[in-house]
């Protein structure tokens, strides 16, 4: 997008409404995606606001149980500690869970 910033990577048209697509790569400041065959767009939907994602792969879609969500410490992401809500744990596996608020205004600020 010209005069955009380097995390918005464009916009689709899902079903008639444009959508900006979010690199999280760039938002946490930790480089540029690479655009693989493997490559997804997960929309996500805050309120009356979506925004696409960016991720390098879907392995599995997990239903969290909320008896294993816990809110996120502020030292564990440091300069990001605002854009995750909550930890979740599925099998063994530990899930940052994203603050959609403020990543979608994140990405408002800017369009």
């Amino acid at each position: 997008i010209p005069n955009g910033d380097d995390y918005i990577l464009g916009v689709i048209n899902l079903r008639g409404e444009i959508i900006p697509i979010l690199d999280l790569k760039q938002v946490f400041g930790i480089g540029y995606s690479d655009i693989m065959p493997s490559t997804r767009i997960i929309v996500v939907v805050h309120e009356d606001k979506r925004a696409g994602i960016l991720v390098d792969t879907v392995r599995q879609v997990v239903k969290i149980q909320f008896d294993k969500v816990s809110k996120a410490t502020d030292d564990l992401s440091l300069n990001y500690s605002s854009l995750i809500e909550s930890v979740s744990q599925a099998d063994e596996t530990l899930i940052l869970n994203l603050n959609l608020s403020v990543l979608i205004n994140f990405e408002q600020e800017v369009i």
